[in-house]
């Protein structure tokens, strides 16, 4: 029937036609601007076949010359620009309070032809797909949230289930990111204290603890304090002293070889440093400790 239809209207018109039909009743100017809109992207996209210039109307309809030179959308690349930059950087509130401006803008457009709302949702899906794949979060994800989608817009009923998507697969991504995140700090705390734990008769620093995990003294120093509590230079005296109470009980080495064993510059300062945190001196705590 369609393309009897086609057929003639274009022997009439004697030019090629193309029928569109939508699910829902579309008055004139909406499909003259939907259709100048898609025809405007094809050109940019530099399409060899283009869409015919011809709009048929019903004869009742009226479009004056502000409704066929309409302006074009609002421009919000610069929402856009941010949103991204947001995900980029972990910056979950700014994120998700950008991504609701531009999900009003879409729910104030209602029809999901309008080719503005496209290029919205499809530029926010395919900054998730690149962010997805760098940090390659798609097996994960999926286990959480169907990821054909964010490829996929017409599987929508309306731009509010459509953002309610973007909404819920946005929440999974920073979570997943999240502790992947806390995963590899963990490690990164892991790597430290073994290396510390391995090397308490060297002189060990923030410097060459640094060095070691790949980060900057100042990152390091932190991380380390938010995830013990302690200080890296207290965290190497613990262990210090730990082995030396191990060494003073169950060895015959000297004071001053266990001082040196355990990284103390001197036998004098290892004793001060023992009696001052352990409230005995060194020699008291090995006999005490056979007793």
């Amino acid at each position: 029937m369609t393309d009897s239809l086609a057929s003639d209207i274009e022997k009439i018109i004697r030019k090629k036609v193309v029928l569109l039909f939508y699910t829902s009743p579309v008055n004139c100017p909406e499909v003259h601007e939907i259709f100048y809109h898609f025809q405007t992207v094809l050109e940019k996209m530099d399409f060899s076949v283009m869409f015919p210039t011809v709009v048929l109307c019903h004869h009742n309809d009226t479009m004056n010359e502000q409704t066929l030179s309409k302006e074009h959308e609002p421009n919000n690349e610069s929402l856009l620009r941010e949103l991204n930059y947001c995900l980029i950087h972990g910056n979950q509130q700014d994120y998700f309070t950008i991504l609701k401006q531009l999900w009003e803008i879409c729910l104030n457009r209602h029809s999901m032809h309008n080719l503005y709302c496209v290029r919205i949702y499809q530029t926010i899906a395919l900054d998730l797909l690149n962010y997805i794949d760098s940090y390659q979060l798609q097996e994960e994800l999926s286990t959480h949230n169907a990821i054909y989608p964010l490829y996929y817009v017409q599987n929508f009923t309306d731009w509010n289930q459509a953002f309610q998507y973007l909404q819920s697969c946005s929440q999974n991504v920073f979570r997943i990111v999240e502790n992947k995140g806390n995963s590899r700090n963990n490690s990164t705390i892991e790597k430290i204290q073994k290396y510390i734990q391995s090397n308490l008769h060297e002189q060990l620093n923030l410097s060459n603890i640094a060095a070691l995990v790949s980060y900057n003294e100042t990152y390091v120093s932190r991380l380390f304090k938010q995830n013990t509590g302690m200080k890296i230079s207290d965290y190497i005296l613990q262990e210090r002293l730990s082995k030396a109470k191990q060494l003073l009980s169950t060895t015959e080495q000297s004071i001053n070889t266990i001082a040196e064993n355990c990284g103390f510059d001197s036998i004098h300062y290892f004793s001060y440093t023992f009696k001052k945190n352990m409230g005995i001196s060194p020699s008291d705590y090995r006999r005490n400790s056979r007793a």
